[in-house]
């Protein structure tokens, strides 16, 4: 059913704004729109164009030019963007920032949200989060991080995608085949250089003796010289990944940082056993009771987020446990996991669904009162 502003006769709008950067978003954005849809809101995707190199640079230059000015003259230049954004996008009921906030658009919405990825915060954006109603975490380790800076912090959650559409059982595989694909890794990294790639590729060259592993990364330079049980996979489709899922047991992805980990539920989804990193957020996911999890070291602050690496004799440990370990128990991993990701789908989908109702329920009014409530500094910035 349409959600209809009884004072104009149009339906509810929403608007999704995002950095076009790669899968992750794409997912992110497409989970959050299917949602909105379905509630009965009229949802327009906003791709942001990603920033080339120079342009961050310049960023970064002007935001430490305008702090080292009077703080005047940079809230100055903030309301202009506003204004501005305001004044040439089309106003929205609802604005659902992910990742980031895009301050430009804020003032083109009643009510805006933000779902950030931490990693991808910049410490200087959160000064702009006074003008933000409310921070939806996709983890706890979000909620710990964002805290200190607004006063409206909730544990929302995250799914997939996939998860939206119609209940799929776990592939049904023979005992011999089940008993190979046991016996078989998976390492997905894409663009990213923060997966864990080096230790992964470490271990197994000095393990020849291990079974196949399989990686797919787009830039695979900066491993070296690959050994004979690695076989690379570049720019592959959704297709070729598909089959690779199916036909691998074991996924390894012990990401240094993640926001969320798409990689870690669409494992699960595909009835395999993880090995993810033994640090927030990837271990909020994955747990000993459905996963493995690798010992790593907390190297530091990354943007808003941590870095979390692991080293090669952590992965050797892990994936010997992993190789030592019965089929039946690595099945009970499986199994474990399978239904976790289904119920956490209902969990997240709920809690959005209760926040989106509210804000429906609202008179425009009402929601810009609450922005100026907290841009009165109910919850401001730490310096």
């Amino acid at each position: 059913m349409d959600l209809i502003d009884v004072r104009t006769g149009n339906r509810k709008s929403a608007r999704i704004v995002f950095l076009n950067t790669g899968r992750g978003l794409l997912l992110d954005a497409e989970l959050v729109q299917e949602l909105l849809e379905n509630g009965g809101w009229q949802v327009k995707l906003a791709r942001r164009r990603p920033r080339k190199q120079f342009e961050k640079k310049l960023i970064v230059w002007w935001e430490a030019f305008k702090t080292k000015r009077s703080p005047a003259i940079y809230r100055l230049l903030d309301w202009a963007q506003v204004t501005l954004g305001a004044a040439v996008r089309r106003h929205v009921d609802l604005q659902i920032h992910l990742e980031d906030m895009s301050l430009g658009y804020s003032g083109a919405a009643s009510v805006n949200w933000l779902i950030p990825n931490q990693e991808w915060v910049y410490p200087h954006n959160l000064r702009h989060f006074p003008k933000l109603n409310r921070i939806l975490c996709k983890t706890h380790e979000a909620c710990t991080i964002f805290e200190p800076y607004h006063a409206v912090v909730e544990f929302l959650g995250f799914s997939n995608p996939q998860l939206n559409q119609p209940a799929v059982p776990p592939y049904d595989f023979s005992e011999g085949c089940r008993r190979e694909r046991l016996r078989r890794f998976l390492h997905v990294a894409g663009k990213s250089s923060r997966k864990g790639s080096a230790p992964i590729v470490e271990a197994w060259r000095r393990h020849p003796e291990w079974p196949r592993l399989d990686i797919v990364m787009d830039n695979p330079a900066r491993l070296g010289d690959l050994p004979a049980n690695v076989h690379l996979w570049r720019n592959i489709d959704s297709f070729t990944l598909k089959s690779l899922r199916r036909d691998c047991g074991i996924v390894l992805a012990p990401s240094e940082v993640e926001g969320f980990g798409h990689v870690l539920i669409e494992a699960m989804l595909s009835g395999s056993v993880v090995v993810a990193t033994d640090a927030p957020p990837m271990n909020e996911l994955i747990t000993s009771d459905r996963g493995f999890l690798v010992e790593c070291a907390n190297k530091g602050s990354f943007k808003m987020g941590r870095l979390f690496p692991t080293t090669p004799e952590a992965i050797e440990s892990t994936v010997g446990q992993l190789l030592d370990m019965p089929e039946n128990a690595l099945q009970q991993k499986i199994d474990r996991a399978y239904e976790w990701v289904h119920q956490n789908h209902v969990d997240f989908t709920q809690r959005f669904e209760v926040l989106c109702r509210q804000v429906a329920g609202q008179k425009t009014s009402e929601s810009v009162s609450t922005v100026a409530q907290i841009t009165d500094g109910e919850k401001t910035p730490r310096s």
